[in-house]
């Protein structure tokens, strides 16, 4: 189908725009344990390290390299175009992914994110997709929310009424939300889900972000809502 095509297409290129925004702030994470094992080699290398030490210092550049390799295949998978596949999916689990894919931009602006989501709340639904949703949603709380902010992830499950545009009797639904504690914008918030609609400097987002997280909540079955401190 034509339609979902270009669908999947837009999902992936604002996906890839939003690597790019993380790939700057994981290029100054690498540094560290790159530098630790640079470090560490030369010392075994030049004999500096013998023994113990040498056998501290592999112990040492092992566990880096396998933070590296973590980091790499994080944004890797997260930039990946993939088949939409529904399985159980474990809330906390996404939560965390996300939280580590934006941590690096976000200790670069002095902002502090948490997770509190129990560990059995599940929904049916995409791992791929969902992660999307919720990274760029914490991305933009963590640009907005200024030096020293907090952004929260938290989880619960409610009974809830949807939407009229969905319908349905009000039942139990699984709630995923983020907030900040920064001054919001009151005035955006009406058109913060319209496509192309940003209030990031030319280069810095493409406006699409919270367009796509809207249309593949949407097709989770799901809506989101946005006021004045939180995203739900």
């Amino acid at each position: 189908d034509a339609k979902l095509r270009a669908l999947e297409q837009l999902r992936h290129g604002e996906r890839l725009s939003t690597v790019g925004l993380l790939a700057s702030g994981l290029a100054h994470e690498l540094g560290t344990p790159l530098n630790v094992i640079s470090l560490r080699a030369k010392a075994i290398a030049r004999g500096r390290s013998t023994g113990s030490q040498a056998q501290e210092a592999a112990t040492s550049i092992e566990q880096q390299a396998s933070r590296v390799t973590q980091l790499v295949r994080q944004l890797l998978d997260f930039a990946r175009r993939k088949t939409p596949d529904r399985a159980v999916v474990t809330i906390a689990s996404v939560a965390e992914r996300a939280s580590d894919l934006v941590g690096t931009v976000a200790t670069g602006r002095q902002v502090r994110i948490e997770v509190d989501v129990p560990p059995s709340l599940t929904v049916l639904g995409d791992a791929v997709q969902l992660e999307q949703v919720l990274t760029n949603i914490v991305l933009n709380a963590v640009q907005v929310v200024g030096a020293g902010g907090r952004v929260r992830i938290g989880g619960d499950s409610v009974e809830a009424t949807p939407p009229v545009y969905l319908g349905g009797n009000a039942r139990a639904h699984v709630r995923v939300t983020v907030m900040d504690d920064g001054p919001g914008r009151t005035g955006v918030l009406p058109h913060v889900f319209e496509p192309f609609f940003t209030t990031k400097d030319v280069g810095e987002g493409t406006g699409l972000g919270l367009a796509v997280c809207y249309g593949i909540v949407r097709d989770h079955g799901g809506w989101i809502d946005v006021n004045q401190g939180q995203v739900g």
